[in-house]
């Protein structure tokens, strides 16, 4: 992020701060990142911590005048593939994949599930799922070079991403298509430049609507950490969507449902929440890359991915962009 970016970050997170204190109930998160942003602007090394932040509290009634607490549900956020564009004949796409899990019991049976999987044929649940990796049996997976081991690991994860209580809101651009169509000014005037942005804001519109449909339930966002800048720009983009909204998303039902700000973990810490995003991201990239073909892991995750309670997964939970996604992909 250049200096003027820096800028406009703190900007904006000054702006949040002062809009958002009734639901985020979190000045001192706020304040530690406007400080971690001054630090890059003047090109020092940050010195804050990253301890665990307190947190809204969701102990509010939905707007229907409900007695009950408003559900809580988590979004987890990793990517396949590289956003750039200048990358592009490396990997041609690139995949924002959401996973969305209720708070509570849900999680706790999918990260039982994957630790117990670890266990059995990688012989440590400390390793952290990657799909690339495991896929080409580098590093911690050259174990899966056994035939049988392979297949029973594929099948374990085959069974966890077709039982588990999880949703798929995921998002993709064919850099190629995109860079002929849009390299020259942007897409419209709501969406931002980056195709990472982009895909962001596909999500949380996708996102937002699951939330209304499931109770007017709350919703946060964990993402996977890249690097202290990349995460700042994807927190500068879900901070402008908290204080601009979307085209079809107001600022308001983003404050309304949202966190105001994206939680980040590291890939070591093993969150199960992320590491379902990964083993989801890689085969969704592999079916955009060859819609008629059945990549692995395809047809355990097809039909997980959230439909608006319509039967329209290619609309509510699969974006491709610049083509969009068609309905016999999830046949």
């Amino acid at each position: 992020m250049t200096i003027d970016g820096e800028r406009r970050y703190q900007e904006l997170l000054r702006q949040a701060k002062q809009l958002m204190p009734g639901l985020a109930g979190d000045h001192v998160l706020f304040d530690r990142i406007i400080a971690e942003s001054a630090s890059r602007q003047k090109g020092q090394p940050s010195r804050h911590s990253h301890g665990k932040n307190r947190i809204w509290n969701d102990r509010d009634q939905a707007r229907d005048g409900s007695p009950k607490e408003r559900p809580l549900y988590v979004m987890y956020l990793d990517e396949s593939g590289d956003h750039h564009l200048d990358q592009m004949l490396n990997y041609p796409i690139f995949t924002l994949c959401g996973i969305v899990i209720r708070d509570g019991y849900p999680t706790r049976r999918i990260n039982r599930a994957l630790g117990k999987i670890k266990d059995d044929c990688l012989q440590s649940d400390e390793i952290p799922l990657h799909w690339f990796n495991i896929c080409t049996r580098n590093k911690h997976y050259s174990i899966l070079g056994d035939p049988t081991r392979n297949r029973r690991f594929h099948n374990d994860l085959d069974v966890l991403r077709t039982g588990s209580d999880y949703t798929i809101i995921a998002a993709v651009i064919d850099k190629m298509k995109f860079f002929k169509q849009c390299s020259t000014e942007p897409v419209d005037s709501f969406l931002p430049v980056s195709p990472y942005a982009i895909c962001l804001d596909f999500i949380i519109e996708r996102f937002l609507h699951f939330l209304w449909n499931h109770g007017q339930s709350k919703g946060r966002v964990i993402a996977e950490a890249r690097g202290e800048r990349e995460n700042s720009e994807l927190q500068y983009e879900f901070l402008r969507l908290g204080l601009y909204g979307t085209q079809y998303a107001s600022e308001r039902w983003m404050r309304y449902h949202l966190r105001p700000v994206i939680k980040f973990r590291q890939k070591k810490e093993c969150v199960c929440g992320l590491e379902l995003a990964d083993i989801v991201a890689g085969p969704i990239a592999a079916k955009c890359l060859n819609r008629q073909g059945t990549p692995l892991g395809w047809d355990s995750l097809k039909g997980r991915f959230y439909d608006g309670g319509e039967g329209r997964p290619e609309s509510y939970g699969l974006k491709i962009f610049p083509d969009p996604a068609t309905p016999d992909m999830f046949q």
